[in-house]
């Protein structure tokens, strides 16, 4: 998702300069501020959502989609407002995402102490040792 999307999106619509700049005001201003600004920027949960549309226009019927790189988004980028939208765009196209986290089948803690407080129809592929 950073390296593959949001950076390479920021660059082609020429706002990497003005990403710097929101980071300088939002010393000052805080955080809640630059989320917001890069949220709108990627359009998440929009039909113009940056991250469902290039996974739409890249995946087709019976592809397996890996998506990486949610931990460098956050707290900018939504992983469920991806995998919603992209599941009621794409069918026949199974998703893996690369948690940075813990599932435990109610709901996903990012990093393992943030709770992610929104629905999600996930199973584990891999168990976790401890």
């Amino acid at each position: 998702m950073f390296d593959d999307i949001m950076i390479p999106y920021i660059e082609s619509e020429g706002y990497l300069q003005d990403v710097f700049d929101i980071e300088e005001e939002c010393r000052t201003e805080g955080l809640d501020s630059m989320k917001d600004a890069i949220a709108s920027l990627f359009q998440q949960g929009s039909k113009d959502d940056v991250f469902v549309n290039y996974i739409t226009e890249h995946a087709v019927e019976g592809n397996v989609v890996f998506i990486t790189g949610v931990g460098k988004c956050h707290p900018f980028i939504r992983s469920h407002m991806i995998i919603n939208n992209f599941n009621s765009k794409m069918c026949g196209v199974k998703t893996v995402l690369f948690y940075p986290g813990v599932y435990n089948f109610e709901g996903l803690k990012l990093f393992g102490t943030i709770s992610g407080g929104n629905y999600y129809r996930s199973m584990v592929l891999v168990e976790r040792s401890e």
